[in-house]
């Protein structure tokens, strides 16, 4: 059952983006491995499982040295689906790999 109200995924999700890091941040692939990981534990916390479904399964890719651009961009999109409930940007991202 999603919950209604503010969601609190904005700012986590913003700071996914895919613009480049800033030259004094650390690496991004380990950047992205903990914003990951603490939205799949946030998510399990406050009742969003599909959120903590899918920052799982971007915080497993990346542990198995997963960094392909497509992949990333795609389970990005992900998050911001269950994040928003935006179906259409699925439609419009044409993703079809990622449940």
């Amino acid at each position: 059952m999603r919950r209604r109200g503010r969601r609190p995924w904005g700012t986590a999700l913003s700071r996914l983006s895919p613009s480049p890091p800033e030259p004094e941040t650390e690496d991004p692939l380990s950047f992205l491995k903990f914003e990951s990981h603490k939205l799949r534990g946030s998510g399990t916390s406050f009742g969003y499982p599909e959120i903590s479904r899918v920052a799982g399964e971007m915080e497993d890719y990346l542990e198995e040295s997963g960094c392909d651009g497509a992949v990333l961009g795609r389970l990005i999109d992900a998050l911001r689906v269950a994040a928003t409930g935006d179906d259409d940007l699925r439609s419009r991202s044409g993703d079809k790999a990622v449940k």
